[in-house]
């Protein structure tokens, strides 16, 4: 469910630590590993399971890892077909935006 890999494990901790994240959330399960990014569905510490928010870890080549908190609402009757999609949207809407800001 959680990092495989010693090298996975490594990126999420230095993410988590460099925004404090670590002290106010908990990873609930690894959605997605690229070579580029990572997506964790993440809870806050005092709403266990809550299914609030996605921690996008972009591991780019020859940089740093960054680490971004996405807000997401999903239902905690919501299928794994919605829940995939919510996450996605959230995912994708980073990126629109982060391209945008680029040009």
């Amino acid at each position: 469910m959680l990092p495989k890999s010693a090298k996975t494990e490594k990126i999420l901790k230095q993410a988590m630590d460099s925004k404090g994240f670590d002290q106010k959330y908990s990873v609930e399960q690894l959605i997605m590993n690229t070579t580029l990014y990572s997506v964790y569905l993440v809870s806050e510490s005092e709403h266990p399971g809550a299914k609030d928010a996605v921690l996008l870890i972009e591991h780019l080549p020859a940089n740093e890892p960054t680490a971004h908190l996405l807000p997401v609402q999903i239902r905690e009757s919501a299928s794994k077909t919605e829940t995939i999609k919510k996450i996605t949207d959230a995912v994708e809407h980073h990126f629109a935006q982060k391209d945008g800001s680029s040009s």
